[in-house]
């Protein structure tokens, strides 16, 4: 008479965009134990992941809470971290384009990294533009031999290699949209990622790339700034989106389309 009150299922738990994780999970022995004595502060039996995850968003939801130390504001829009939420529930859509929209902009940064990469290849091994022109359908083995070595590479390497190789080709604003789109994608790369929030926080590592990003981004300074300073990325930002892609696309069809021309090969074979 007793085994139907001996397992009891999890009750699953909402986020704060009100969507249920429909979890399932069947509750027993010490496990089941536990989430009855527990079930007075959480409201519903629920399982340990649940208890983890309810747990997370309360403890998201206390970042958001004003605080009287305010991290620094960049004025390009890129990213600023002085937050305040007025709002009782996280805007699910804007949470899921800000995600896809990182997403777009850190692959389109990879193909912009192998633009580059090709790109100084031959620039550097001048010998090898008549074979890799020639050869459309194939690339030529010594030009694979060297290209693979460039995929091991960090952009920022490659950058370097870049605007080094094509220094005196490369105008004021091609070179600041590249060291924008590298920090971006290192942002990116290295950011916090919650779900239960609609953006994503970024500390640089060390007071070095600290510095790169601020002269990079250029912040206006302002009162009572946090300490160390965090950014704060918001992709679901339309304005921002269109103009890191406005950067992307100039540089693939005017930058590297005109380059590709000064070393005399297709812009399109290195798309």
């Amino acid at each position: 008479m007793l085994r139907p009150f001996l397992k009891k299922q999890c009750a699953g738990i909402k986020n704060p965009g009100g969507h249920h994780n429909n979890c399932r999970t069947a509750l027993e022995g010490e496990e089941l134990v536990s989430a009855l004595e527990q079930s007075s502060f959480y409201g519903e039996v629920l399982c340990e992941r649940c208890r983890d995850e309810h747990d997370g968003y309360a403890l998201e939801w206390e970042k958001c809470r004003p605080s009287s130390s305010h991290p620094i504001k960049i004025g390009t829009g890129i990213a600023y971290a002085n937050f305040e939420c007025s709002y009782t529930k996280i805007d699910m859509e804007n949470r899921e384009k800000n995600l896809v929209n990182a997403g777009i902009i850190f692959m389109f940064s990879v193909w912009l990294q192998g633009q580059m990469s090709d790109l100084t290849i031959l620039k550097k091994n001048p010998t090898l533009i008549d074979d890799f022109v020639a050869s459309s359908n194939r690339v030529p083995d010594a030009f694979h031999q060297i290209r693979v070595q460039y995929w091991a590479k960090q952009f920022g390497e490659v950058k370097s290699e870049f605007v080094e190789a094509f220094s005196g080709e490369l105008s004021e604003q091609d070179t600041q949209e590249l060291e924008e789109i590298y920090h971006v994608r290192n942002m990116i790369a290295h950011a916090h990622i919650s779900f239960g929030r609609g953006y994503m926080l970024y500390r640089p590592a060390g007071s070095r790339r600290e510095r790169a990003v601020l002269e990079a981004l250029k912040p206006e300074p302002q009162e009572d700034e946090s300490k160390p300073i965090i950014f704060k990325l918001d992709f679901s930002d339309q304005a921002l989106f269109n103009r890191l892609s406005d950067s992307i696309e100039r540089l693939d069809q005017h930058c590297f389309a005109r380059l590709s021309k000064i070393i005399g090969i297709s812009h399109g074979r290195i798309r």
